[in-house]
């Protein structure tokens, strides 16, 4: 099995930016953060102010996972820069749920942390939803501590 990490095409952004808005809108009406009505104008704010020339904007980078030739997933990461760390912070990393299951996510996140070095990065960083059990353990399992917990309690 050769999973490789390609650059998205601009035919592949759209769709991939409607679906990652449309994923992200949903997380945070679950989380309680949006609600359904302020939603949509909340995503596209943030997304417009995030990716300001879309896919060509400084220092975002889109990339397809493949294996063996077919697309199983997606990575979108940013480069940043703090006081201490040059970071490739990753935005969004999807599986495709019918590709889940084979180590392709793990193999990825590899693929990316070797990318990352080639790209002057030192640390890789991501945000994650709690309840998210699934990545939290493959992020986990693939050399990410965790750095800040968030709680809650509906009273």
């Amino acid at each position: 099995m050769a999973v490789l990490l390609r650059d998205m095409n601009h035919e592949e952004y759209a769709p991939f930016m409607k679906m990652t808005i449309e994923g992200y809108k949903q997380e945070k009406i679950k989380m309680q953060e949006w609600t359904p009505e302020e939603a949509e104008e909340m995503a596209n704010k943030m997304f417009g102010n995030l990716l300001k020339d879309g896919m060509d904007t400084q220092n975002q980078h889109f990339k397809v996972i493949t294996s063996d030739e077919k697309t199983v997933g997606y990575i979108w990461f940013e480069m940043k820069e703090n006081i201490k760390a040059k970071i490739a912070f990753i935005n969004f990393i999807f599986v495709l749920p019918e590709c889940r299951g084979a180590g392709l996510g793990r193999k990825a996140i590899e693929l990316l942390k070797e990318l990352s070095l080639t790209m002057g990065a030192n640390r890789i960083e991501l945000h994650v939803f709690g309840y998210n059990s699934d990545a939290i353990r493959l992020y986990l399992n693939t050399g990410f501590e965790q750095t800040h917990v968030l709680m809650k309690c509906e009273i």
